[in-house]
Order: C-alpha cells, then structure tokens, then sequence
C-alpha cells in the first residue's frame, strides 16, 4: 500500500499518515501508542508504513486514545480505499 495516493482530481492519504503525525507531533513512539491500543507495536508500524488499514479495534481504541471519533477514522479509511480504486482504475484504463 501506499500513504499518499492521488489522481488529477482526487488525493487521499493513508490513515497511518495520519497517526504517524499524532506520535511525531506528540513525542510518541510506536511502542507507547501500541500500548495505550493494546495492540503488538508490529501491528502500529504496519499502519503507519501504510501496510494495513484500520480495523474495528484500532478505530475505537484511536478515537478513545485521541479523543476523536469513530467516524472520523472510517471516513478516511473509506476515502482513502475509494480514491485508490479511483486511481488503480485510471491508471487500468490508461494501460488498455
């Protein structure tokens, strides 16, 4: 995967951009924040490297965590899967 994609049109980046700039902005290493989620820090820096998406559990523990809310965590983890098809599919028609 990829934490930026983007078209002529469109760009969205991946979630773990995003918690990426949380633990940089914050003084946080990925160990810690594995702990605050109850989470392996394996699985944090797969998200942050843009490896995995969000699943139901670290959206929650995210919005707890970071006083947000759910649906922002699944807004961009949809935005981001949508514009990837929106590009994988230009990029399809281009190679036809």
């Amino acid at each position: 995967m990829m934490l930026k994609i983007s078209s002529e049109q469109s760009i969205a980046f991946h979630p773990g951009y995003y918690i990426q700039q949380y633990l940089d902005d914050q003084g946080m290493n990925q160990r810690e924040l594995a702990d605050r989620l109850h989470t392996t820090e394996k699985k944090i820096g797969e998200l942050v490297n843009g490896n995995i998406l969000l699943d139901d559990k670290l959206i929650d523990g995210l919005a707890l965590e970071l006083g947000t809310s759910t649906t922002l965590w699944h807004n961009l983890n949809e935005k981001y899967l949508a514009t990837r098809q929106q590009v994988e599919w230009k990029r399809q028609l281009e190679r036809e």
